[in-house]
């Protein structure tokens, strides 16, 4: 029964770690390529001189929404989740205690 539960620890973690790499990989280029359109907009934006209620405002504005939204999307990519630290934690504690018990006999 402890050895059922010991292997399905194994492959929750796993499979954390699977998603967590597909996570970072997916999450925080989306939020690079965010922030470069978000920098063109604004630069778009400041370079245009057409005044505050014109299309300038708009690209500015713009460009700061796709900053926000960049910021957090690499964030998200960036942030490890609390679960995967403590099945982590509970596999390694679990592993040296079963070499303990083979090499007692």
């Amino acid at each position: 029964m402890a050895e059922q539960r010991d292997e399905d620890i194994v492959l929750r973690a796993e499979a954390l770690d699977r998603a967590e790499r597909a996570k970072r990989k997916k999450y925080t280029w989306r939020g690079l390529v965010l922030l470069f359109i978000g920098i063109v907009l604004v630069a778009i934006g400041i370079v245009l001189n057409t005044g505050p209620a014109s299309s300038e405002g708009l690209f500015v504005a713009l460009g700061v929404i796709v900053l926000i939204a960049s910021i957090i999307s690499f964030l998200i990519g960036v942030i490890n989740p609390f679960i995967t630290d403590v099945i982590r934690f509970n596999r390694k504690r679990s592993i040296p205690a079963d070499a303990e018990e083979v090499e007692q006999p």
